[in-house]
């Protein structure tokens, strides 16, 4: 009833004012049809997702184009929020500035896992992705940051992004630039806030210049930048943002085309929220002396240790992650005249993202064994001291009388109110990833009568090096701003075998953090072709294909026990342990992928009046597997057997567009299928070795309606409204359980068919502004997010959520303005993003595993969640030029 009554309210919210305004809008034989001062501008002109450019309006695509001044609304803290005022698109920025969840229209398959949060679209800048390249933790989130270049964003769903986009069939989000030629002059904004509901800081300068180079006439010329550090929402002792960007774009206009050149350097260091405890699953509040202002990320705690290949690496929080990107490009259109346009977009770019960060970062039992196997100590009696760094005191005991027994002793821990003998798990995550990539597409069209026919190209090259390693593990008290527990081993012999190091972490350069090492290639190109033809004067058909071809090719090394070690580790002291197991590389194993697919759109529209428009599109693409699937085969028996097959999208819908004087408004049926959805699951045999079962395959389908209205309700008074309804349902997956240890006995459980996993049935953005004067402004935005299921197994729902933004915005004079937002205005605490099981350190990761019968067999049992963040305010000093 409650999802009815929302879905009822959102509905009747976006069309009940439709016959009036129609009314109004329709012009009477003094009225003129339009004017740009009252009626929002959705007839702007787009380039995504078309061969050629194309009025919104007459567009038979489901894209959104958002202007400058609705970005500058929006104050996004991450290029993914801006995607929240699309309609059908899911956005999980919960995290922070980067790793953020995006997909649209149910083709969600993973989107639990902030690890590859963007494997289904294409997220671009200037019509090229940020990059080609995707694997687990890494994707173009980390080198994509709004600033004041940033003219528009245009968001396509689905659609045409099968032959429009390089392996994206779920959509294309184009960010625009300006340049000196159409957005001169200058602007240079000073942006201060608090965020964490007040607590901590926020400080960020933008500026942007551009125009023409003397006076030539022909070369323009732009150049913008940031700079920006905070605390974050969830303060870790240190900041949790900071660094900047600097980019800019050269024009030459020759008359009969266009030649641009564009540079950007980015270096910037971003960290992300870790998961908080809390129960009932119904209605997920957080734990006992849990605030939703806590930071749960690991300490500084710099330390080194030897690696696998002999050298040195080293490991320190506050570093966080640090994202660098050099990319040099350009851009060239030129109108050969009876009807023969061609362009060419092109980019070489050097990237690299350096962790120095936690992982797996949940409340565990201090007496899981996974701990002490970890540690390297697992099997050893004896009795284990975890103590307080500050003073030396005891934090808890765990006593070990045969090696595999833990009993815990002594218990001192904070927050035993979260889970009994509970601690933190905190693993210092340390991947390195580089990739150089080279990219470019081709455009040749000819106009001729009645037909416009586009044949395209898309090649990209990028030379890929990934590492891990090992900065070891540790656990910490359930607390904010966590310090590590030295932990000591006191042996039947009274000798005391130091775990930990002085910094806190166990382990060092061991096989299960560090070692894995891949350096690959991924070779794509894909040809398109596009043919639209006005059949009259209101039909229009079009049809379009895509061939896209993707190699990888890797050479992996895996971290395995040193078999000549050197007696008592680096520091030659048995009683050291944290450094007695360095691990060395294996033999290289090589392994090569080829995919090839075709993939295909179609669609035909009627204008039925000026005002008035509708398409119905079919499209069919598949979607290839990304490179983590290249690194991840690190046996022969994998290379030679493992085939991951890419998975399969269609889609069909339906697009309804009405364009008024004070009323534009689009409504867009939707079926959408994913089919072949594999996920993994991690387990450890008897040995300790972690291993993966053989994924099993299942399908994803959903239907839904989108609607986007913007609706100028008086001079002053203007409201825009996103909503998505949708419902999705998922069949034919299945889940492994390890009853032991040993693989041979795992057996496959199916899954019972059931609504797709974090799929909302509701989803709503509404902002309603108000400009009573040329100098002042404000604006409520309402955000909601409806139910939906944590998991395939529907085992609870993640429950629905509103959040309230607001903003003020005064013009001082022609040239200073003054800005003031506040972010989570009521300050939702509950709003669930993301979700872990309890259960010990690999079970965490396992959010398909959970079911209904198990939930209702321990209701009480703990939860880690990940929630919208606290309230922010900020206040921004804007100076024209």
């Amino acid at each position: 009833m409650k999802k009815l009554l929302v879905g009822s309210t959102a509905l009747f919210g976006v069309l009940s004012f439709i016959p009036a305004a129609i009314a109004q809008t329709e012009p009477g034989p003094t009225e003129e049809a339009s004017t740009e001062d009252e009626v929002h501008e959705l007839d702007r002109v787009i380039v995504t997702g078309v061969f050629k450019e194309t009025a919104l309006e007459d567009a038979p695509v489901a894209v959104t184009a958002l202007s400058e001044s609705e970005i500058q609304q929006a104050a996004p803290t991450s290029a993914a929020d801006l995607l929240k005022s699309v309609p059908g698109v899911y956005v999980n920025s919960g995290l922070g500035e980067i790793r953020n969840v995006v997909y649209s229209r149910g083709v969600s398959a993973g989107s639990n896992e902030a690890a590859s949060g963007y494997f289904y679209v294409s997220l671009q800048e200037d019509g090229l992705p940020v990059s080609s390249v995707l694997m687990t933790n890494y994707g173009p989130d980390f080198y994509s940051r709004p600033d004041l270049m940033l003219s528009r964003l245009e968001a396509l769903r689905g659609g045409t992004a099968t032959i429009t986009g390089p392996n994206a069939p779920g959509g294309i989000f184009n960010y625009i630039s300006k340049n000196g030629r159409d957005d001169p002059g200058g602007m240079v904004e000073f942006k201060t806030g608090l965020e964490g509901d007040g607590k901590n800081p926020y400080y960020r300068g933008d500026f942007y210049y551009g125009g023409e180079i003397g006076d030539s006439g022909d070369l323009y010329y732009s150049v913008a930048g940031f700079y920006r550090e905070s605390d974050g929402a969830r303060d870790p002792g240190y900041s949790l943002n900071k660094g900047g960007q600097i980019r800019g774009n050269l024009v030459w206009d020759y008359g009969d085309g266009e030649l641009t050149f564009t540079g950007k350097y980015l270096d910037d260091s971003n960290g992300f929220h870790e998961f908080l405890p809390a129960f009932n699953h119904d209605d997920p509040s957080f734990a006992p002396g849990i605030s939703p202002t806590d930071s749960f990320l690991p300490p500084a705690a710099p330390h080194s240790w030897i690696n696998p290949t002999g050298g040195r690496s080293d490991w320190d929080a506050t570093r966080r992650v640090q994202s660098k990107q050099v990319a040099l490009g350009s851009k060239w259109s030129h109108d050969f005249g009876d009807g023969w346009r061609a362009s060419n977009v092109v980019r070489y770019q050097e990237s690299s993202t350096d962790w120095n960060t936690g992982a797996v970062i949940f409340p565990i039992p201090i007496t899981d064994p996974l701990i002490y196997i970890f540690s390297n100590s697992f099997g050893t009696p004896g009795t284990y001291s975890f103590r307080n760094r500050s003073d030396g005191s005891l934090a808890a005991e765990v006593v070990s009388v045969v090696g595999v027994d833990l009993t815990l002793t002594q218990n001192n821990l904070p927050n035993q109110g979260v889970l009994p003998g509970g601690v933190l798990s905190q693993v210092a995550f340390d991947p390195l990833f580089e990739v150089d990539e080279f990219m470019d597409q081709f455009q040749l069209s000819k106009t001729f009568g009645d037909h416009s026919l586009t044949l395209g190209g898309f090649y990209s090259n990028a030379d890929i090096h990934y590492r891990a390693n090992g900065g070891g593990i540790g656990v910490s008290g359930i607390t904010n701003q966590p310090a590590l527990y030295d932990i000591d081993l006191t042996l039947a012999n009274g000798d005391v075998v130091q775990v930990t190091s002085p910094e806190g972490f166990a382990a060092h350069g061991d096989t299960y953090g560090g070692g894995n090492e891949t350096v690959g290639t991924q070779e794509q190109y894909s040809i398109f072709f596009g043919h639209a033809w006005d059949i009259t004067d209101r039909l229009m058909f079009d049809w379009g294909l895509r061939y896209e071809n993707i190699e990888y090719e890797t050479t992996n090394k895996v971290g395995v026990p040193n078999p000549s070690p050197t007696p008592g580790g680096a520091d030659g002291d048995p009683l050291t342990l944290y450094d007695n197991f360095p691990s060395v590389q294996s033999a290289p194993l090589s392994a090569t992928r080829d995919y090839d697919y075709v993939s295909y759109s179609t669609s035909l529209a009627y204008e039925f009046t000026d005002r008035v428009q509708a398409y119905a599109r079919y499209s069919s693409g598949k979607k290839a597997p990304d490179f983590q699937t290249m690194i991840d085969l690190d046996t022969p028996d994998e290379i030679s057997t493992l085939f991951i097959e890419p998975q399969e999208i269609t889609q069909f819908e339906i697009g309804l567009k009405y364009s008024g004087d004070n009323l534009n408004l689009a409504a867009f049926p939707f079926w959408s299928e994913l089919d072949n959805v594999t996920s993994t699951q991690l387990f450890t045999d008897e040995n300790g070795t972690p291993y993966s079962p053989t994924p099993t395959s299942g399908k994803l389908v959903t239907t839904g309606v989108e609607i986007e209205a913007d609706y100028q309700l008086t001079d002053t008074l203007n409201m825009r409204s996103a909503v998505t309804l949708q419902k999705s349902e998922s069949t034919g997956f299945g889940i492994w359980v390890a009853n032991t240890p040993v693989r041979s006995d795992d057996v496959l459980v199916s899954t019972p068919d059931g609504d797709s996993d974090n799929v909302p049935d509701i989803l709503v953005r509404s902002t309603l502004s108000y400009e009573p004067t040329d100098r002042l402004s404000g604006f409520v935005t309402w955000n909601y997010l409806g139910d939906r299921p944590a998991n395939r197994n529907n085992a609870f729902e993640l429950p629905a959520y509103s959040i309230f933004d607001a903003g003020l915005s005064f013009q001082i004079n022609d040239s200073w303005e003054l800005r003031a937002d506040i972010k989570n205005v009521l300050n939702e605490e509950n709003g669930v993003l993301s979700w872990a099981p309890s259960g010990g350190l690999l079970a965490s990761l396992d959010r398909q595993a959970l079911t209904q019968a198990s939930l209702q067999a321990d209701p009480d049992q703990l939860l880690s969640i990940l929630t919208a963040q606290p309230r922010s305010y900020f206040l921004t000093a804007a100076f024209e030029f």
